[in-house]
This record gives structure tokens, C-alpha cells and sequence, in this order.
């Protein structure tokens, strides 16, 4: 009693001594210290990293709490950071420190975070000495690792005596030794719950051989993360787990030498402890033919794990018991990038009744070239699956009970849905399976009575079924962006696929090739809230929305829409009096002509939020395109010029006007072709006959002949062979198109490897959606690249009624040449001007 009594009493002056000290630097530090050129300042915290600095900065402010000094070119700390006494955070990574000594850390007892990777304190009792760290009595936080390129040189130690300071310590990262154990120093770190050995980012690690007391002196470690530190499965001692009883995670991903075999028997010793996450990703060769999951490893596993992360380990196999033998406290299982097969093994699938995540996804990591050859014992025995003696049963694919999330991304699969029952007692709410091969989803696909989340996009469906979507009455978001189906599913006069979803919310069909869409399209979803048709090539917006009044985001953006159906406008105006709304109308070529003048009003007075309006593209009657987000300007400019004038005024100058364009009119067309083919003559004379300087290095053809199917002989018998004699390599479609390719691929790839897209335009042109395509798609290629792409070729007189607006701007914007008359057609030289004339503009 006595003796406690006078330990408070003598603790009290030191006590009272610390706190005065740390008010005194709290006042000293508001007022000293200038910062170095570079260096900033937020309150208590100082960022002096990258500024080429050799020593620690003296005269900072003596109240800092953090300081950075990461990347510069210090090497050495000498006493200058006992001056910082209150630094809670010191960042030192990246700089030239090859030895500590024991004044580097005095005085920062409250130092809770040091980071000292990435310098050249290799480790031994030399680069760090024993009571180096003893002052930071606070500190929780160790990172040394990155210091020891060559983990595997037979002089190095882990600095046990140093770290046995560090009681408070609970994070520690090291670079991993080769056949090294944690000395008996690091019994004295209570704290200690995470331990890191290296790293294929921040570090260094070569352990290759595990021995059974590796990790003897680290019971308490709660996390142990072992990734690509090349340890060897034939050398690891089946002990070397065993102390370490109160592991909740351990991480041994990118030991590719490592295999299952050697795995299964370290996890024997862990089969009853705590562990709830074990990841092993990459520990089997990624030139391995194949893997046989066996029986006995799900068997080892610990018993009260919740994630498993198995991902790329060439699995190919599971036995029959495999996933009945898995913990059933499993709650998250990855098996990504590996080759597993549908199996009879997924009958007891079911039996994971914990399991909430599963993923299969694809592969996303790359692996270095091989530098040997794998062993050559390496091979999978399978049975013969045509000889068995179960009888063939209906499939009803029984699911975990509470699988909630399911995510099979990029991972090869070319399937087309077809009939396919799950059994309806499952709760799975996520299902995404983007970026695989699905071209056709017919269904039926039943059983997935609470799914909430659908993705499947970039799955290259051209075909979905008007009853696919039946089943999925709970459905509240889908998603199949990028995709191909658009323009066939979605068009005019086309049966409605969406109407069974009532309960959907958001609904995205960006990138999916839509041209014209069906009024009704969107049947059925009364609770819509969010739509997304961005990016696609739809000219023409009028469909029925009047039952969607929960909607509150449409994105337009990025497509050819030049305005909205006058019905949408008044319907979006209507439902945004209840709740806000949202449009997103960017990158559009918006007619900002009288024509279009009811649209601009409405955008200039409409209570929906237009968004992202600095990205508004007017496009004037000169053609001319400009960047606008005042539209109330145009507006009132468009008012201006469109009032009605005086009626003798204007019937006084539309007659001058008439009769003088009637008689020019008369005159040009008399002698139209003469005067044109005299001018190129002349042209090509003084310009020469050169093609295209840069060669054909950079295309495969010279151009992309676009036209309707009545014009086939015209282009077959004339064209063709008048611009493949003068040095052009054309494609048509109809000789060059690869078999057993979407059409709409074929135009994509049509478009891209052509220097130039040659239009042959004609009426029969005007009713060929899949010719407005190809336009449109060699249009965005010159939007892209910047360069012209589209000639037109016009194969007779045309009004602007018949082109409409859309093909009028393109025509107007790009090279377009009229072929001559049946006078001049029967002149062999000046036809020969003409095609030479043709050429010449496809090359230049």
C-alpha cells in the first residue's frame, strides 16, 4: 500500500512536467518555424514530400502532428525530429536511409504511425540497432518493409532485438527473409495483430522454405499476409501454422510454387482455430494443364471460415463431395479465372447454406512468360462422363438458401439462355454476367423470384425473346449496355420486351445500337425511374412515357437526337411538378433554326434539371456547330428572325426572288454538267493526278461503297471497275462482308479499315435503314479521328423533304458529287473526267 502510494506520488511531477512541456510546444509551435520552399501546411499537418530535400527540415512548426517527408533524397535523421515532439504520423517512404541510430526517435512519445519502406535499411542488428525504437512508446503502426532487394542473402536477421520495444505495436510490415525465423524478440510485441511479410508492390519477399517454428514467436498475430513471397509447397513443414491458433486472416495469394497438396496439410494444424478468411489465389503454376480439387482439402479447411478466395489456380475439377465438405459458415467463396466445368459435383451446391457471394469472373491478372517447363507429372484423371450409371433427370438447379450475389463477369462463356429452371426457394438478388458471349436470350428462366439487380452488359445479344424477361417480376435494375440488339428488338413496329417488369427502377440500353424506336417500347414499366439511352444512333424520340411518373433521369447524351417529341417535353414538364427531374441532352446536334425554335423554347423555360448544358451543340442554318449553354440568346435571336413580315413585303420579294432563281435556276441546270466537268478538267490539269500521299499503310481498303441493293449492277458492273482501274482497292459489301458476322459488325469493321466511305445515293438509299447505319457509323468514325470519312455519290435530283435534316447535315459537311447526265454519259472523255475526278477525291 505504501509502496503504491509513493509511486503516485513520485509519477505526479512527471506527469504534471509532460503536460506543461506539451502546452508550452502547443504555444511555441503556433508561432516558430518558417516552411521550406515547396513544402505545405494544413493546420497540424505538413506535406514536404517530393521536394528533393537531403536532411529533415529544422524549422518547422514545433506543433506538427503529421509530417510526410516521403520521396526525397534524405540519408540520414540525425536528433533534428525530437524537435517535432507532439508528431502523432511521420512519412519517411522512398527516401536513401541505409542506418537508424538511437537519437533518431527521441522524444516522440506520441508517435503512433511510422512508414519507413522503400530505403536501404537492410535488415539486421546493423541498419537497425537495438533500443532504436525504444522512445515511441505510442507507436501502432511499423512499416519497414522495401528495404532488402535481396531477401535471400545469407548475412540477414529480422531486427528482433529493436522491434521487442515496439509492446504497442499491432501493425508490423516486413520484407520476407529466405529460411528465416522471427527471432525471439518478437515475443515481446503483445500488441501485435498484423504481420506482412513483403510484397510483389511495396516490398520484398523470398521465404521459399516455411519451418515449423518459422512463426513460433508470433502467436497472438490475428492477420498474417504471406502474398508472392515464392514459397516452395515441397519445403513447407506441415507444422509451420500450428502456433497460430488465433488467426482470422491469412493471405498466402502469388506463391505459385505452393500447391494444394502442401497447402492442405498446413491447414490441418488451423482446422479447429478462429481463421474466418483464408485467400490463396495463385498458389498453383498458371501453366498447369489442370487441378483436381480433392475431397480431403475442403475437408482441412478451418470450420468457422466465412471467405474463401481460390481465384486462378487453374482448377478444373471438384470431387463429388468438394463444396459438401466446405465449412458451412462460408459466407463469400471466389473461384475467378479458373476452368471449372458444369460437374455433378454442384448437386450439394446447395448444401452452403451460409453462402451469401459467390464469384466466378474471368481472369484479370497476366502472368510473366514461363521460364521452365512445368513438371511433367503434372496431369488430371477424369472419368469417362459418357459411361455412368445415375438415371438423366430434369434439371432444377438447386441454389444456397442464402446466396444473395452472384458475379460471373468476363469469364468465357458463349451460351445462349435457353430453358433453364432454378428451384424457387433461393434469395439471390444480384446476378451480373457482363462481358461474356450471350447472343440470344430466349428463356425460359425461371426461379429467380427475388432478383433485384440484372447486368448484362457487353454480352453481344442481338436477339432477346418477347418473353424472356416473364419471370423477373422483381426486378428493379437491368442492365445491357453494350450491346447489339437495338436496332433489331427495339425498332419501329416491334414487339414490347420490357412490359413484365413493372417493378423496374433503372433501366439501361446505352451502346446498343438503336436507330428508330417503337412508340410503346417501354410498355408496362410504370416504376421507371432512371433511364439511359446514351450513345446511340436513334435520329427520333416520340415515345409513350405517359405512364412512367416516377421517372427522374434520362440520359440523351452522345446520340443523334436534334430535339424532343413535343408530347415528351409536355410529359416531363408535368411530372417534374411532383419531383425533380433530370435530362441529360450533351453532344447532340440540336437544330437551332425556326424549324426547332419550339424545342429551344422549351428549353430555356422547362422546371426539369438540365444537365452538363456547357456540352450543348447548336447547330445553325449554315451548318456551322458552336458550344452553347445560353439558349435564352438563341432564342431571342430565333424570335427575331422568325416574325412574319409585312404580306406585300413578302410576297414582293418572293417573287423578285423566284423569278430570279427560276431563270438562274434554268440556266445552270441547262448547262450544269458542261461548266462542272470544264472546271475539274482544269482542276486535275494544274493539281495533277496523285493519290493520297500518306500510302495504304493505314487502311486495308481505299473505300467502303455504301448502297442500297437496287443499286447492286450500277456498282458491280460501273463503279467497281472504273475506280479499281485508277489504283483504288474498294470493299463491297455484297463480295467482301465475312459470312456468319453481324451485319452491324461487318459495317463497323467495313467502316474502320476504309480510308473513305463512298455513299451511293438514291432513293432506293432513303429507305435502307442498315445504309443510314453505315453512315452514321462512318460519321462517328470522323468524329473521331478528326479526318473527313464520307463522299457522297448522288445518283439523282433530290429535295430536302426527301433527304430530311439529319442526312442534309451530313451531306452538307462533306464531299458530295453528282453524277452527270445521260448527255455527258454518252461522252467517253468527259465520263473519264468524272470517274478520274471520283478517285481523286476518295484519295485525297
Amino acid at each position: 500500500m505504501i509502496y503504491c502510494y509513493l509511486s503516485f506520488v513520485l509519477s505526479v511531477p512527471i506527469v504534471v512536467s509532460s503536460l506543461d512541456h506539451r502546452e508550452d510546444v502547443l504555444r511555441r509551435g503556433s508561432r516558430d518555424g518558417d516552411l521550406p520552399s515547396n513544402c505545405t501546411q494544413n493546420g497540424s499537418r505538413v506535406n514536404c514530400s517530393s521536394c528533393s530535400l537531403a536532411e529533415v527540415p529544422k524549422d518547422l512548426p514545433a506543433n506538427i502532428t503529421v509530417l510526410d517527408l516521403s520521396l526525397n533524397r534524405i540519408e540520414s535523421l540525425n536528433d533534428t525530429l525530437s524537435g517535432y515532439p507532439l508528431l502523432a504520423e511521420l512519412y519517411l517512404r522512398r527516401n536513401m536511409l541505409k542506418r537508424l541510430s538511437v537519437e533518431n526517435f527521441r522524444g516522440l512519445q506520441y508517435l503512433r504511425i511510422l512508414d519507413l519502406r522503400g530505403n536501404k535499411l537492410t535488415m539486421n542488428n546493423g541498419s537497425v540497432p537495438s533500443s532504436v525504437f525504444a522512445p515511441l512508446m505510442s507507436l501502432t503502426s511499423l512499416k519497414l518493409n522495401g528495404n532488402t532487394p535481396h531477401p535471400w542473402a545469407s548475412d540477414l536477421s529480422y531486427p528482433d532485438d529493436a522491434l521487442s520495444d515496439l509492446v504497442n505495436v499491432s501493425v508490423l510490415w516486413l520484407d520476407g527473409l529466405t529460411n528465416k525465423t522471427l527471432g525471439p524478440g518478437f515475443k515481446k510485441l503483445a500488441a501485435l495483430r498484423t504481420l506482412k511479410l513483403g510484397s510483389s508492390v511495396d516490398g520484398f519477399c523470398f521465404l521459399e522454405k516455411l519451418q515449423g517454428d518459422t512463426f513460433a514467436n508470433v502467436p497472438q498475430i490475428e492477420a498474417l499476409i504471406l502474398r508472392d513471397c515464392s514459397i516452395a509447397g515441397t519445403v513447407m513443414d506441415a507444422r509451420v501454422f500450428e502456433p497460430l491458433q488465433n488467426l482470422l486472416l491469412l493471405d498466402v495469394s502469388r506463391n505459385d510454387e505452393m500447391h494444394l497438396g502442401p497447402l492442405e496439410k498446413a491447414l490441418v494444424p488451423l482446422r479447429h482455430s478462429g481463421l474466418l478468411s483464408l485467400k490463396m489465389h495463385n498458389v498453383v503454376n498458371p501453366y498447369s494443364p489442370c487441378t483436381k480439387v480433392a475431397d480431403s482439402f475442403a475437408d482441412s479447411l478451418p470450420r468457422n471460415l466465412t471467405e474463401l478466395v481460390a481465384s486462378s489456380n487453374s482448377l478444373s475439377v471438384l470431387g463429388d463431395h468438394v463444396l459438401d465438405l466446405l465449412p458451412k459458415s462460408l459466407r463469400c467463396l471466389d473461384l475467378s479465372d479458373n476452368r471449372l466445368t458444369f460437374g455433378a459435383y454442384l448437386k450439394n451446391f446447395s448444401k452452403l447454406t451460409n453462402l451469401e457471394t459467390l464469384k466466378l469472373n474471368g481472369g484479370t491478372q497476366s502472368f510473366d512468360l514461363p521460364s521452365y517447363y512445368p513438371p511433367s507429372q503434372q496431369f488430371c484423371s477424369c472419368q469417362d462422363s459418357y459411361h455412368h450409371t445415375e438415371p438423366r433427370e430434369n434439371l432444377t438447379f438447386k441454389l444456397p438458401p442464402n446466396l444473395r450475389y452472384v458475379e460471373i463477369e468476363e469469364a468465357g462463356w458463349a451460351y445462349s439462355i435457353t430453358e433453364f429452371h432454378i428451384d424457387p426457394e433461393n434469395s439471390l438478388e444480384t446476378l451480373s454476367l457482363a462481358g461474356n458471349y450471350l447472343p440470344k436470350l430466349v428463356g425460359p428462366l425461371t426461379g429467380l423470384n427475388k432478383l433485384k439487380v440484372l447486368n448484362m452488359s457487353n454480352c453481344d445479344i442481338s436477339d432477346i425473346s418477347d418473353t424472356f424477361f416473364r419471370d423477373f417480376a422483381s426486378l428493379e435494375s437491368l442492365i445491357l449496355n453494350a450491346n447489339i440488339f437495338g436496332s433489331n428488338i427495339l425498332k419501329t413496329k416491334s414487339k414490347p420486351i420490357f412490359h413484365w417488369l413493372a417493378n423496374l427502377k433503372e433501366l439501361d440500353l446505352s451502346f446498343t445500337d438503336i436507330l428508330t424506336i417503337d412508340r410503346h417500347v417501354f410498355s408496362g414499366l410504370n416504376g421507371l425511374e432512371r433511364l439511359h439511352l446514351q450513345k446511340n444512333g436513334v435520329y427520333y424520340f416520340n415515345v409513350d412515357a405517359s405512364h412512367m411518373k416516377n421517372l427522374s433521369f434520362m440520359n440523351f447524351s452522345l446520340t443523334e437526337l436534334s430535339k424532343l417529341n413535343m408530347g415528351v417535353t409536355d410529359f416531363l414538364d408535368d411530372i417534374s411538378r411532383d419531383h425533380s427531374v433530370t435530362i441529360d441532352f450533351s453532344e447532340n446536334p440540336i437544330t437551332c433554326d425556326c424549324s426547332n425554335l419550339a424545342f429551344i423554347e422549351w428549353i430555356t423555360r422547362t422546371p426539369v434539371t438540365l444537365v452538363n448544358t456547357e456540352r450543348y451543340k447548336c447547330i445553325f442554318d449554315d451548318r456551322s456547330e458552336q458550344y452553347t449553354s445560353d439558349f435564352a440568346a438563341v432564342q431571342h435571336r430565333l424570335v427575331r428572325e422568325c416574325i412574319p413580315n409585312v404580306a406585300l413585303f413578302v410576297s414582293v420579294a418572293a417573287a423578285t426572288c423566284l423569278t430570279c432563281v427560276t431563270v438562274a435556276g434554268m440556266l445552270l441546270y441547262r448547262f450544269r454538267w458542261k461548266l462542272r466537268y470544264l472546271y475539274y478538267s482544269a482542276y486535275i490539269y494544274y493539281k495533277g493526278r496523285g493519290g493520297d500521299a500518306r500510302g495504304g499503310g493505314e487502311f486495308k481498303y481505299d473505300v467502303f461503297v455504301s448502297y442500297a441493293h437496287q443499286d447492286e449492277e450500277f456498282v458491280a458492273r460501273t463503279l467497281s471497275s472504273e475506280l479499281t482501274s485508277r489504283g483504288l482497292k474498294l470493299f463491297i459489301h455484297g463480295l467482301d462482308f465475312c459470312a456468319g458476322d453481324y451485319i452491324s459488325s461487318n459495317i463497323v469493321n467495313a467502316v474502320n479499315i476504309c480510308r473513305r466511305t463512298l455513299v451511293i445515293l438514291s432513293k432506293h438509299l432513303l429507305d435502307s435503314t442498315w445504309c443510314r447505319f453505315e453512315m452514321q457509323m462512318a460519321n462517328m468514325k470522323s468524329v473521331h479521328t478528326g479526318s473527313p470519312v464520307l463522299v457522297f455519290l448522288v445518283m439523282e435530283p433530290l429535295n430536302k423533304q426527301e433527304l430530311g435534316t439529319e442526312l442534309l447535315y451530313h451531306i452538307q459537311n462533306n464531299t458530295y458529287i453528282q453524277i452527270p447526265d445521260a448527255d455527258i454519259r454518252r461522252d467517253p472523255r468527259l465520263m473519264g473526267l468524272f470517274w478520274t475526278k471520283l478517285a481523286s477525291d476518295l484519295k485525297s
